[in-house]
């Protein structure tokens, strides 16, 4: 069995949508970047640099393979592209979460 896909253009309406969400985005960006540079003394810098590293290496050889692998065992029992579309909106939410959510239990127990 083949599948096609069908790729179309932006609208004028969604390129402006995705420039406003990117103004947005490096402005939080920008925010963020000067609250850490006020708030965290430069001795602290390498250790923070390290464990932003080190959640970059976590994401790629754990959360992204186990995503993919539950995504795929999910999704393809789903027949309905409606449910498949709100099941995987579901999964990257939760993934979110729970990479947000996993550090700072840590630390709190």
């Amino acid at each position: 069995m083949t599948t096609t896909t069908h790729t179309r253009s932006a609208t004028p309406g969604e390129q402006r949508i995705r420039l406003l969400l990117l103004a947005i985005g490096v402005a939080f960006a920008l925010v963020g970047a000067y609250a850490f540079i006020d708030a965290e003394p430069v001795g602290r810098w390498l250790r923070v640099v390290l464990w932003l590293a080190a959640g970059v290496v976590l994401h790629d050889a754990v959360v992204a393979p186990l995503a993919l692998v539950l995504g795929a065992g999910v999704l393809r029992r789903v027949t309905h592209p409606v449910v498949r579309r709100v099941l995987r909106a579901a999964l990257l939410l939760v993934t979110a979460t729970v990479v947000v959510a996993v550090p700072l239990l840590a630390t709190a127990v």
